[in-house]
């Protein structure tokens, strides 16, 4: 699975993607932190109307090559449902800070015309 994008028309300044690597990010994890987000839960709400509410997995198994990769992101992830508050933003700030580290992460400037496949 993938997704293909394509810029058609850039504006002059300031159209970046950013893409993150959760499988990698899930690998340098310590395994004391595996072993701490295992079988943890997050709620993730959608922005838009009607609003949309789900709750995953944090860990989530690649089924092709079997590899686990992080299930959150600062958009839609709202909080882990088994934590008290507190608990739970620190958690997902550690986790936000850790996955979006350069050495997990691509930027991709636009230009009109580009394509661009992120798998």
């Amino acid at each position: 699975m993938g997704a293909i994008l394509q810029m058609v028309v850039a504006p002059p300044t300031g159209w970046a993607t950013h893409w993150a690597s959760m499988t990698a990010a899930y690998d340098a994890l310590d395994g004391d932190m595996k072993e701490r987000l295992a079988g943890l839960r997050a709620l993730h709400r959608s922005w838009w109307q009607p609003l949309q509410e789900s709750v995953h997995p944090v860990v989530c198994e690649r089924t092709r090559r079997r590899a686990k990769a992080l299930f959150v992101n600062g958009i839609f992830t709202k909080r882990f449902v088994e934590l008290a508050e507190a608990e739970s933003d620190e958690l997902l700030r550690l986790l936000y800070e850790h996955s979006t580290r350069a050495e997990f992460t691509v930027r991709h400037d636009w230009h009109a015309g580009d394509i661009a496949f992120c798998g």
